[in-house]
């Protein structure tokens, strides 16, 4: 059984990268973290091999769309 991985993506290499659901928890704990306590340098901690990356690309892009990082809906694409 695979997990459902909607919200945002991003095209890497020619592959379509789409978060896992946790790696969306990130992703809005991110975004919680600036919008409610104007905490602009983060620091995500996970294990290897969960994404920490991916998650950061996410981010980056959002923020460099100008949304604040909030688009980590099911319908976002980046």
């Amino acid at each position: 059984m695979q997990a459902s991985r909607g919200g945002p993506s991003i095209i890497l290499s020619g592959l379509k990268v789409r978060p896992w659901p946790y790696q969306r928890e990130i992703l809005e704990a991110l975004v919680t973290e600036r919008a409610r306590f104007g905490r602009l340098r983060n620091l995500v901690v996970a294990p290897t091999g969960t994404g920490k990356t991916v998650v950061a690309a996410l981010d980056y892009r959002a923020l460099r769309d100008g949304d604040g990082g909030a688009a980590v809906g099911p319908d976002a694409t980046l």
